[in-house]
């Protein structure tokens, strides 16, 4: 109940604000707006306190380090593909794979050979002959 109380009697005094705005502030703020202003283009306001920001500096600065960064990246992109080129190059042949003029001249002997390490019987040749 008490709760209640203190609340209706906050509400009734309406909201207070703790900002308060200067005496006859807005009575001479034209003056000294226009002031601060510069009265031709290219030309400077004469209030010491207010800052100018250039925005061209800006933009100019701003392109020229995209330039920077794009000459960097093909700098960096012809490096690593002269890199990978000359490194493809010094990659020795490839041994080369018996044709089958080579493997025509086996000698009976060398056959018998390679037969008995894989194992293979003669049915087994007469089975693969003959498509079974």
């Amino acid at each position: 109940m008490k709760s209640e109380i203190e609340i209706k009697k906050r509400l009734s005094e309406g909201p207070t604000n703790p900002f308060r705005v200067p005496e006859n502030y807005f009575e001479d703020f034209t003056a000294r707006m226009m002031s601060r202003l510069p009265a031709e283009e290219g030309e400077t306001s004469t209030d010491a306190t207010t800052p100018v920001i250039e925005m061209n500096a800006h933009k100019r600065r701003g392109k020229w380090m995209s330039w920077i960064t794009a000459v960097a990246a093909v700098m960096v992109g012809v490096v690593i593909g002269l890199h990978i080129v000359d490194n493809n190059q010094n990659t020795p042949a490839p041994t080369t794979t018996p044709t089958y003029a080579s493997v025509q001249s086996v000698s009976e002997e060398e056959y018998e050979d390679m037969a008995e390490y894989a194992m293979i019987d003669a049915g087994d040749v007469y089975a693969y002959l003959s498509g079974f």
